[in-house]
């Protein structure tokens, strides 16, 4: 017998985005992270939310940004 996989839901299609984009979204959040903390990248974007990775000095974490549908941060990031 031939195992079948089946997915139940739908899988969110990652797009790609301006790592301007990726750098504005954590300047969006720069006033609550802790002093010293650094952006590393872009972890994913999906349609309507982008997710990059930040290091806080002691640990890799990651933030989110809602996108609007032309690939810009909506509403200046989360």
């Amino acid at each position: 017998a031939v195992p079948l996989l089946v997915s139940c839901g739908e899988q969110a299609t990652t797009i790609a985005v301006d790592p301007a984009v990726g750098r504005a979204c954590f300047d969006s959040h720069i006033a609550a992270l802790p002093a010293g903390t650094q952006y590393e990248g872009i972890e994913h974007a999906v349609p309507g939310r982008l997710t990059i990775r930040v290091m806080t000095g002691v640990e890799l974490t990651t933030l989110e940004c809602a996108l609007s549908t032309d690939g810009s941060l909506e509403g200046g990031g989360q």
